[in-house]
């Protein structure tokens, strides 16, 4: 599932209880943080989340890369 507006994870979460892998975006990195700290305890989670910034260019094949 992509969500481009991952917030605080509660949908990371949802994914995570159904089994499923997520991709996150958000522009906060302090709530970037947060999740990754919380879901780092879930050793059995493929999820990626990431920083996007709305002004770089960047295609979204090298930020889901990175």
């Amino acid at each position: 599932m992509l969500e481009l507006f991952a917030g605080s994870g509660t949908t990371l979460f949802a994914y995570e209880n159904l089994r499923k892998d997520y991709i996150g975006f958000d522009i906060t990195q302090k709530i970037i943080d947060y999740v990754n700290s919380i879901m780092s305890e879930w050793s059995s989670i493929n999820y990626a989340i990431k920083n996007v910034d709305v002004t770089d260019r960047q295609p979204f094949s090298e930020a889901i890369a990175a």
